[in-house]
């Protein structure tokens, strides 16, 4: 993955809200994240259960989806993705939140698979 291509986002900020409180309102369940893909006008939205990595440490799940309106210069019309959640506390009960997010197409003429990952 050539380094210049990939983006990484970091937001620290302070919210009103407990750890528990945001993670039962946006992750606890697959609700809020179909509602966010559907509402993305995305399509064959998968969500799994939590999976429990490392015991009372952390936590995955996966979701698939179709990007229906990518924006793109691949001239593409839709791309299925597919997102690792994963959730931790460290030994200070901090609480961490990483989101994978692949894009994955076998139809670009340059090549027989393209890839493309954000962290």
């Amino acid at each position: 993955c050539n380094p210049e291509m990939v983006k990484t986002f970091q937001l620290d900020l302070e919210l009103r809200i407990t750890k528990k409180g945001f993670f039962d309102h946006f992750y606890k369940d697959a609700s809020f994240t179909d509602y966010y893909h559907k509402k993305r006008k995305d399509t064959d939205v998968f969500v799994s259960d939590w999976i429990e990595i490392q015991p009372k440490a952390s936590w995955q799940r996966i979701c698939f989806f179709t990007m229906s309106e990518t924006k793109t210069d691949l001239g593409l019309d839709k791309i299925r993705c597919t997102e690792t959640q994963r959730y931790w506390f460290d030994n200070d009960n901090n609480f961490f939140l990483h989101t994978n997010t692949v894009p994955e197409t076998n139809d670009i003429s340059i090549g027989n698979v393209f890839r493309i990952e954000s962290n």
